[in-house]
């Protein structure tokens, strides 16, 4: 070790070697070495031997080599994030959970900084939750015979308490979104009809889809009401989504809520149902896109950008926008090998339905694909804005065999280049990462940017983060990521690791990718559209009733004028003073945010800088400063 060291041109006169009691991986520790050591000091008088703690290594690197270290500020995307392709439902529902409490992190700040206390339970219900997802998020899934024996008890116990951790947060980001609901209600009146309080908790202002239950006291089974937006007094878009007994899902398209603030709806009187607008049975088209389908493929063959006068799509890709395929890989030991892959796209494919409504048209198919009991998917085109969503439904069989499901989206963009975001900032591939980071895959959080001079391409999704850019990868196992071509291959599933994650996956799983392209290049935009997308506004029915309480239909409590300046969540800051808001700046620019700047219901006295803690690092300011990419944590007193 130490010889290979000095070949390496180690220059250091420390070395750190760690051991573990047994020559393997997760090793229990070991006594051997601290009574071999022992025995040494008992015979000899010099030199004297110690076993170093862990720390003890780097606090000496830190103090005397630190400035001799270089400093790279770049991403480290990891090969581990495979793993959660192994339990996509279990990932997916981390990710709704993750926003589910970025949400209503900040609903409680903003009930806190309008003067409705935020409750200690509220408080250690949010620690409890992001606790749990910070043990379902890391990076072992199960127990070493998880494959080898999945039947096993070890395996099965192993597996349920670590999806525990994932189904417990669920529950708490519920009810903590209930909490949050009620505490921003008390600021707001009731009306003498019902009335659809619809919350942004980004700081920009922005237009959405709100997904919302209405019991069917509210609007009726089989009547149709009118939606109508306070503010501006006209009839919203909304299409009721699927019904239960006692009320049903609704979706509605809301308008310019503003920064950090609500908007109301009125529920008004019983109208005429429009039936479904009749569409071609494979064709879509608006006044943004023409989307073209195969009825024999299910996938999408055309999708030309009428702003930008360009198509979409790859011609000469193997494979289609929004096409379906099923992966095998055929090497007994799971090893990742190029050629030892078999693909197989959906078989059978149907064409269930073709219609339009306010929102959106949307195209149906369904499947046969390996591996699965069935198989359904569907694209909508937008007409409330430019935007195409993606969804999809499987009812996968429990396969031991290895294998994966993809989805792909192999784009046609003139120089295009990708950038994505990871956790905490913008990466592109293969040049602001670390060397020898994953480069075969990519874990993404909000969002991809496919980018040249004209304009960009952007496709995020809620519930799978892992991609392949520019190929199908596995096997490849580049030194550094290479993009012959700008394809993304969202992969969805896999059982390919042979220990420590599951080794089958069954029952139905949803998921969905959000898609647009714009002539804007910059990255305002495409956080905008991404988070947008992923970040949905909070919205809840509050019933007829009266109230002495007067309020405006549209407002916003808090926002800044630099839109370069996201808040990534708020909260209110631990020590009940102010809220404390985690900044990020987004367009690579040199920003600053003068206190005279903020805008606020109520007046604000100061700010601090802090640490992720809330501790203070600086008092009083009145004007916060911006690195390019800079992050930073404010705690904003009111008077």
């Amino acid at each position: 070790y130490l010889a290979q060291l000095d070949q390496n041109g180690y220059r250091f006169d420390h070395a750190y070697a760690q051991f573990s009691g047994y020559h393997t991986d997760n090793s229990p520790p070991a006594v051997i070495t601290s009574q071999l050591i022992r025995r040494w000091n008992e015979i000899y008088a010099s030199p004297k031997l110690r076993l170093a703690t862990a720390h003890e290594f780097f606090q000496w690197v830190e103090e005397e080599k630190g400035a001799e270290l270089p400093v790279l500020r770049v991403a480290w995307p990891d090969w581990w994030t495979d793993g959660f392709g192994s339990a996509a439902r279990e990932t997916a529902a981390s990710r709704t959970t993750h926003v589910s409490l970025q949400t209503s992190e900040t609903a409680l700040a903003l009930a806190a900084w309008l003067g409705t206390p935020v409750t200690a339970q509220a408080r250690e219900r949010w620690q409890y939750a992001q606790e749990q997802l910070l043990f379902y998020d890391e990076h072992t899934f199960g127990a070493a015979e998880s494959v080898g024996d999945p039947q096993a008890e070890n395996t099965r116990v192993q597996w349920n308490q670590k999806s525990a951790y994932v189904w417990d947060a669920a529950k708490l980001a519920a009810m903590l979104r209930d909490e949050a609901l009620a505490a921003l209600r008390e600021n707001l009146p009731v009306a003498d009809v019902p009335t659809i309080a619809v919350y942004n908790t980004l700081n920009w202002e922005r237009s959405g889809l709100i997904e919302l239950y209405i019991d069917h006291e509210i609007i009726a089974q089989n009547s149709a009401r009118r939606i109508i937006d306070a503010a501006t007094g006209r009839e919203i878009p909304a299409q009721r989504l699927r019904t239960r007994t006692e009320g049903s899902f609704w979706l509605l398209w809301v308008d310019k809520v503003p920064a950090l603030g609500y908007k109301i709806l009125r529920i008004g009187e019983t109208q005429k149902t429009v039936p479904p607008r009749a569409i071609g049975a494979h064709l879509l088209e608006n006044g943004f896109y023409r989307l073209e389908t195969d009825p024999a493929t299910g996938d999408i063959l055309h999708l030309f950008d009428k702003e930008l006068k360009i198509e979409l799509v790859d011609p000469n890709a193997k494979w289609k926008i929004g096409q379906l395929f099923h992966e095998q890989l055929n090497d007994a030991q799971r090893q990742f090998k190029t050629e030892a892959f078999t693909r197989t796209p959906a078989q059978n494919v149907r064409l269930l339905e073709s219609a339009g409504g306010p929102i959106w048209q949307a195209v149906q198919f369904s499947g046969d694909l390996a591996g699965c009991n069935s198989a359904q998917w569907e694209y909508r085109l937008f007409e409330t804005t430019k935007r195409i969503d993606l969804h999809f439904t499987l009812r996968k069989q429990a396969v031991i065999d290895p294998e994966a499901i993809y989805v792909a989206f192999p784009f046609q963009f003139d120089g295009g280049k990708f950038i994505y975001e990871a956790q905490g900032g913008l990466v592109t591939p293969g040049e602001n990462q670390v060397p020898r980071s994953a480069s075969d895959w990519q874990t993404v959080q909000n969002f991809i940017s496919l980018r040249n001079k004209t304009g960009q391409v952007v496709l995020g999704s809620n519930e799978i983060p892992l991609v392949q850019f520019g190929d199908l990868n596995l096997g490849k196992w580049q030194e550094k990521v290479l993009i012959a071509q700008p394809h993304v291959y969202s992969w969805v599933m896999n059982n390919y690791w042979f220990t420590n994650f599951s080794a089958t996956q069954e029952g139905e799983l949803h998921w969905s990718y959000y898609l647009t392209s714009t002539r804007e290049t910059g990255n305002r935009a495409t956080v905008q559209f991404g988070w947008g997308s992923r970040i949905p506004l909070m919205a809840q029915v509050i019933p007829a009733g009266k109230s002495e309480m007067e309020t405006r239909p549209v407002a916003s409590w808090l926002n800044w004028p630099a839109a370069n300046i996201i808040l990534v969540a708020a909260r209110p800051s631990p020590d009940g003073k102010g809220i404390l808001c985690h900044l990020r700046e987004v367009a690579g620019i040199a920003t600053k945010i003068e206190l005279i700047e903020i805008s606020s219901v109520k007046k604000i006295d100061h700010m601090d800088e802090t640490n992720v803690l809330g501790e203070v690092l600086q008092k009083n300011l009145q004007t916060v400063r911006f690195a390019p990419f800079e992050v930073k944590f404010i705690r904003i007193l009111a008077q």
